[in-house]
């Protein structure tokens, strides 16, 4: 028997509903883990049927972790999951929700952990990371409750992706706005460990746009085997930069040649 607050029995510990304690609070030793933060992810509609990762990237302002392109009977349907790297990113992306991309009225919304695996899922089905060959960014897990993802296809007895062998073309991505390739030049040339030839002017595309570097770039190698050891720098940095590699091809080049971005 407990009389009032305090008694010959002890205190009398209050009865307290776990669902209406505060978030990460603890009332009278009924603790409760903070919540799991959002999936960093945005869901963007209404885009033009040729959009591109790198579109999407600059028309964000924001370096994406992952982009998925929804198709539908291998066209684009102007649907697109974009991971992000911090909810701060995500803000930033939903800041742009109903503004436009050329003549596109874009919406942009949360997206569920959940909804960007069925983005994965249907471009599996539709034969879209086949075809591309290697991943398209870091493996992911960002501390949210994910396991770690990979996009790229399955790699062969070299390490890379099937399609990936052969090449000689890279694609850097999320340079410094300000680079010039004379900075990229210096960015292989002078890490003595790679050991391949020097990288000349002639042989670096800086992707433009409006006028200013837009974060991408192309590099053309003289080997595959001189391309395959650039290749170790990826997710390295550039000043502030963390600058990302892939294996590309010519039919890349050749598309950024003819949007006239250099």
């Amino acid at each position: 028997m407990v009389y009032g607050d305090y008694g010959s029995v002890g205190y009398k510990r209050s009865r307290v509903d776990p669902d209406m304690l505060p978030m990460g609070g603890d009332a009278y030793g009924y603790g409760m883990p903070p919540p799991l933060p959002l999936f960093p992810c945005v869901k963007l509609r209404g885009l033009p049927f040729d959009v591109t990762d790198d579109d999407i990237r600059m028309f964000l302002g924001v370096e994406p972790i992952d982009v998925v392109l929804c198709k539908r009977d291998g066209r684009l349907t102007g649907e697109a999951f974009v991971v992000l790297s911090n909810p701060m990113h995500v803000d930033m992306a939903l800041a742009k929700n109903r503004t436009y991309l050329g003549r596109r009225y874009i919406e942009i919304y949360r997206a569920k952990k959940t909804d960007y695996y069925r983005g994965v899922c249907a471009e599996v089905m539709e034969g879209g990371m086949s075809s591309r060959g290697y991943s398209r960014g870091a493996d992911y897990d960002g501390g949210y409750g994910g396991s770690s993802y990979s996009r790229g296809g399955p790699a062969s007895s070299s390490g890379l992706p099937p399609d990936a062998e052969g090449f000689t073309i890279l694609k850097l991505r999320g340079l410094p706005f300000s680079v010039s390739d004379e900075d990229i030049c210096n960015w292989f040339n002078d890490d003595t460990t790679l050991g391949i030839s020097p990288v000349v002017k002639d042989n670096v595309l800086v992707v433009m746009e409006n006028g200013r570097p837009s974060g991408v770039a192309f590099v053309e190698f003289p080997t595959p085997q001189e391309a395959t050891t650039a290749l170790t720098k990826n997710r390295q940095t550039m000043g502030t930069r963390y600058v990302e590699i892939f294996a590309a091809n010519r039919s890349d080049l050749e598309r950024y040649k003819a949007r006239g971005g250099f």
